[in-house]
């Protein structure tokens, strides 16, 4: 086995090439935890498992989320289609009971009347933003109701949420929009792509919108479809600026996750007219430039749709990376179902041209890659994770398998199996990763079927603790306004 070795400019890995994944242990990489269960029997799994949601906080505590529709031993309880918990890096839950949006009583809103839970952490302070689709505040789907009068809505109708917590998962603000009430109360959706925190202290939360004629009416384009918006309020909800389209494409609009801020803007990936595409926007929500097509800069990244089995992370600096499983070119028909990642910078540039990073390491052979997932810390090094279905001694099923890169696309890790089990063990389906990176620490949660302790035929939720090879690369102290 080759063995890693520490360069002066980073880790680097030896000249050859591991055929297939390798075990935690020959990666070089150290646990902080063992694979630990989320949906145990103290929260439930009703086997509907989807969204999944993870972000490591400026403390080290780490906020993750999932929907489970057919979970009903929660709160309100039709199922658990929205929520969230807190555990610390050790591995310890610090919440006993799943939690979502929060009234300004301090009373939990039912988890069944939004979905698809999105968390992202202050990356310029502490705190995290935890935002969904929300359309009924009592969570009981049949009756649905206007039962918060300090925010009017719950009309049925779908519409992108926020609530902000503390680091210790205390409220910080209780439910509240981004966008106008006037607005968001027009017939018609917007559902929820990412909040997060801008480095002004805001908040912004990117949306697709569904109110099919705003296209025309409100943003200037020649035909009604769905477009993808932006608005930015205070901590709390006043709002500050926005709606926006973030798109500049005249066509149909999709969304699912695929944002992240940065010092004084953020990026979006989106899809539009059956292509992807990725924009950078300053806080005050004014364009940076021209979106970017990735069916000409990166036609490996033109894939993916509305994002949902896309990893998109930015750190302060405005490095930009995307990882994507490919569908492969005309030039590289082998790249097919691989994952590969590229680096934008802030300014429109590309920084990292598209790097095949998933097993096989002869990038010869496609890894039949479903899903993948990325994070990228301050001085730009970054992992990926993903789903991988072709691995040698397989009867059946896939595994969830990362990777470690040094800034400059040279490799730091070979891939390895996330959650400790062999090639041998794998007879069913480790699916959906999401990860992030923060202060040293490296956060993995996935849908197991694989894992020892999983429920036959059901899954789990798994989640597992690394230390980052590269160690701690803190951003500067931008938390002026906490």
């Amino acid at each position: 086995m080759k063995k890693l070795a520490l360069a002066a400019l980073g880790l680097f890995v030896a000249a050859g090439a591991w055929a297939q994944p390798v075990s935690v242990s020959e990666a070089g990489v150290t646990p902080m935890t063992d694979t630990l269960i989320v949906t145990d029997s103290a929260i439930g799994n009703g086997g509907s498992l989807e969204s999944l949601a993870i972000s490591v906080l400026s403390n080290g505590n780490i906020a993750l989320g999932w929907e489970d529709d057919k979970n009903a031993d929660v709160p309100a309880g039709v199922g658990l289609a929205a929520a969230w918990l807190l555990y610390d890096q050790s591995g310890t839950r610090l919440t006993d009971t799943v939690r979502g949006h929060y009234r300004n009583d301090g009373t939990l809103i039912g988890l069944g009347g939004n979905w698809a839970p999105k968390i992202n952490a202050n990356q310029f302070g502490g705190g995290f933003a935890y935002g969904s689709t929300f359309w009924d505040w009592d969570g009981t789907a049949e009756d649905p109701s206007n039962a918060a009068p300090e925010l009017p809505l719950g009309t049925d109708q779908d519409n992108p949420a926020v609530t902000t917590f503390n680091n210790d998962g205390s409220v910080r603000h209780s439910i509240f929009v981004t966008y106008p009430i006037d607005y968001l109360t027009l017939p018609g959706t917007a559902r929820m792509g990412e909040p997060f925190y801008l480095s002004d202290g805001n908040v912004c939360s990117i949306a697709q919108n569904g109110q099919n004629t705003d296209a025309v009416d409100l943003f200037g384009f020649a035909s009604d479809h769905k477009t993808i918006i932006a608005g930015v309020s205070k901590d709390g909800g006043e709002v500050v600026a926005g709606p926006v389209a973030v798109q500049q494409e005249d066509a149909d609009a999709n969304i699912w996750k695929g944002a992240a801020p940065f010092n004084g803007g953020f990026a979006v990936r989106y899809e539009a007219g059956g292509k992807v595409y990725l924009r950078m926007m300053n806080n005050d929500l004014t364009p940076m430039g021209d979106s970017i097509a990735m069916e000409t800069a990166a036609p490996q990244l033109n894939a993916g749709g509305r994002g949902g089995s896309t990893g998109v992370d930015a750190n302060t600096n405005g490095d930009v990376l995307i990882a994507q499983p490919s569908k492969g070119t005309a030039d590289a028909p082998s790249a097919d179902n691989n994952v590969f990642a590229a680096v934008w910078s802030k300014d429109g540039s590309m920084k990292l041209a598209p790097k095949l990073v998933s097993a096989p390491q002869d990038e010869t052979l496609g890894t039949g890659a479903n899903s993948a997932d990325c994070a990228i810390d301050e001085a730009g090094n970054f992992v990926v994770v993903y789903e991988n279905k072709d691995i040698v001694d397989f009867t059946g099923g896939s595994a969830v398998c990362a990777r470690f890169f040094n800034a400059d696309g040279s490799p730091a890790t070979p891939s390895f199996i996330i959650s400790g089990i062999t090639a041998n063990d794998v007879v069913a389906d480790d699916a959906d990763p999401v990860v992030d990176m923060r202060n040293g620490i490296v956060a993995v949660l996935w849908r197991d079927k694989n894992f020892s302790q999983s429920s036959a035929g059901k899954g789990e939720v798994a989640l597992r603790v690394f230390a980052s090879p590269f160690g701690s690369s803190s951003a500067s102290d931008w938390a002026l306004y906490n």
